[in-house]
């Protein structure tokens, strides 16, 4: 029962963090989208212009809010479910 708890324990962790990364990531695309200018000077400078095409913008957007969903999930899933709902 101690390694199940303590299993329990550490998704709950992975999970926030993954919560966190994906919605970082999700925010930043949103930013990019709506204010590009905030970070064009900084991306250009770094050579990382081709970040503020549509398409990758919009790509890094579903990735973090896919990676913010499989966070919260393993957030709130319950111990014994087995993984389904």
């Amino acid at each position: 029962m101690k390694g199940r708890l303590q299993m329990s324990t550490a998704n709950r962790k992975l999970g926030g963090v993954l919560v966190g990364i994906g919605g970082l990531g999700a925010l930043w695309a949103l930013v990019c989208c709506v204010a590009p200018w905030i970070f064009a000077g900084a991306l250009v400078a770094l050579g990382l212009g081709f970040l503020l095409k549509s398409v990758v913008v919009m790509a890094v957007a579903v990735i973090g809010l896919l990676i913010a969903f499989v966070g919260w999930r393993m957030m709130t899933k319950e111990k014994g479910q087995g993984g389904t709902s």
